[in-house]
């Protein structure tokens, strides 16, 4: 599908009320200076305001088996973003990683953001209930998502 070089896309709003979004507050967001998360890759420029935009600007289909549109994956990154400075460094046919800049505080904070990646992607899941996969966000400045 070829890309518009006109005005960036509408943003795009969440699909129906799939997501609880939990409060947060707005932070700094991370700058390239500053990425740690190496992905091997080949560099794809896009023309959007915010990496957030990426999926819904490509019309990605990645997630179409959890029945998400390149629109409803930028809702939710655009959410993630603001709340956690979560940066998209990679995307691929059916995968995509973040880089976070702020994890989540307290147990209850985790596992309500696990919940939200359950509703994402419960794929992530194999062999994690939600208060481990919880914990495991305390851990890392990576989340990374597959579609099977």
């Amino acid at each position: 599908m070829p890309l518009s070089t006109g005005a960036p896309p509408a943003r795009p709003e969440p699909h129906g009320r799939r997501f609880r979004a939990m409060s947060g507050r707005r932070g700094p967001d991370p700058t390239p200076d500053r990425l740690t998360v190496a992905e091997r890759g080949s560099l794809l420029l896009v023309p959007v305001a915010r990496p957030a935009d990426v999926p819904a600007a490509l019309g990605w289909w990645g997630a179409t088996n959890a029945q998400l549109t390149g629109g409803d994956v930028t809702a939710v990154l655009r959410s993630w973003e603001d709340r956690f400075g979560a940066s998209l460094v990679s995307l691929g046919v059916d995968t995509m990683v973040l880089q976070v800049a702020r994890r989540p505080t307290g147990a209850e904070r985790r596992t309500v953001l696990a919940a939200e990646h359950f509703a994402f992607c419960v794929d992530n899941f194999e062999g994690f209930t939600l208060e481990d996969y919880g914990r495991a966000l305390d851990r890392s400045d990576r989340w990374s998502f597959w579609w099977d």
